[in-house]
């Protein structure tokens, strides 16, 4: 199920079909021109289009309360926009080229009473 990150040739696209021969040759020259592609279990494919199908929806929401935050202290909204997205950017990039746990990201520069431990701690708080 390819997502409208195949505008982009980002897709997570994930199949759960049993093919043999010229028709998984097909599919699997196919699919990676939407972007990342891989076989999985049909047991899988709920949690799959649950969370990929539909993720774009959910990051754009937390980006856009990230833009407001950023506009509510007087950042120009292309600016404001530019830091968001280059932060989504970087935490992703950096997350798939270092194989660490978003909990190490996390708190990866967090120094006692700094303001990352505070900015996540009222995260955390609010919920």
């Amino acid at each position: 199920m390819p997502n409208i990150a195949v505008l982009v040739k980002e897709s997570f696209t994930a199949y759960a079909i049993d093919l043999k021969g010229d028709d998984l040759k097909t599919v699997e020259n196919l699919f990676p021109a939407f972007g990342e592609c891989i076989k999985v279990g049909e047991e899988h494919m709920d949690a799959i289009m649950g969370l990929d199908g539909f993720g774009q929806a959910y990051v754009t929401v937390f980006l856009e309360a990230m833009v407001y935050g950023r506009l509510r202290v007087g950042l120009p909204r292309e600016i404001a926009w530019l830091a968001v997205l280059q932060t989504l950017l970087e935490t992703t990039k950096l997350l798939m080229e270092t194989d660490r746990h978003p909990a190490e990201v996390k708190g990866g520069d967090d120094n006692p009473a700094g303001t990352t431990i505070d900015g996540v701690f009222e995260l955390e708080e609010e919920g």
